[in-house]
Order: structure tokens, then sequence, then C-alpha cells
């Protein structure tokens, strides 16, 4: 953990997530605590979840206007690859124009995290085997 601290820091990600999903609420606090880590880019407001078939839907207030976005129901996990989608197409929306992106910071480090840094951060990760990528 400490060459992953080397490369980002504690404010740069999270790791607090639920062991088990069985709601959508239990995405609420992850949502917002990745909206914290943006340091006021995004704003968390309110949050609103309903499951739709094998989906959770989330209908959130974020700086003041409505986004919605859907994850897929993986068992009892967190589906990071759909929440970390969700939440960059949120910041694309709000016109966010800088290099950050939200990405998934799985791997050897952390069984599971979101992180909030630049394409340059996640490689260095990568490369160092902090967090898993494919090769495609």
């Amino acid at each position: 953990m400490n060459c992953f601290n080397n490369i980002i820091a504690d404010n740069e990600f999270f790791s607090d997530f639920p062991d088990c999903i069985s709601e959508p609420a239990d995405y609420a606090g992850d949502i917002q605590q990745a909206c914290e880590i943006t340091n006021g880019i995004l704003v968390f407001e309110s949050f609103n979840g309903t499951k739709v078939g094998d989906k959770y839907k989330f209908d959130l207030m974020i700086n003041g206007t409505s986004f919605d976005f859907e994850v897929d129901i993986v068992s009892d996990y967190i589906d990071g690859n759909g929440l970390v989608n969700g939440l960059n197409g949120i910041l694309t929306k709000t016109g966010y124009e800088g290099e950050k992106r939200f990405c998934d910071a799985s791997g050897g480090a952390l069984d599971f995290g979101i992180a909030f840094i630049s394409p340059e951060k996640e490689q260095a990760l990568a490369v160092c085997g902090l967090i898993w990528r494919s090769e495609g």
C-alpha cells in the first residue's frame, strides 16, 4: 500500500465499500464519496435508487442538476465498471474539462476502490501492478 500512496494521495481515492450489495441504496454512500474526492467539482445533493429488472437505476442530484445512470446487479458485489462509467458520464455532462477521471482502482493494493486521478497516475499504478488492467 505504501507504493500505491507514493503515486496517489489519500484524498484521490476511497475503498470503503459495503461487503454485500443487496439494494440500490447500498450505492448511495459510494457515490457520495466519489463526489467528495473531486474536491468540489461534483457536489452530491441527493440519491434515489430503484431496481429495474437486472439493473439498479440511480437518480441523483449533483451540482443542482438531475442525473441518472444504471449499474448491473452483479450477485452481491458492486458493479465497479458501471459505477465508474456512470460517474464519468456525469463529469462530462457537467462540462468538466479537466484531465482527471474516475477509474476502478482494483487489483494489487485494493480489493476494490475508486480513484479520481489523471491518466498518467492511472498508468503508473497499472505499470507497477497496483491496479488491474486488461491488455486490450
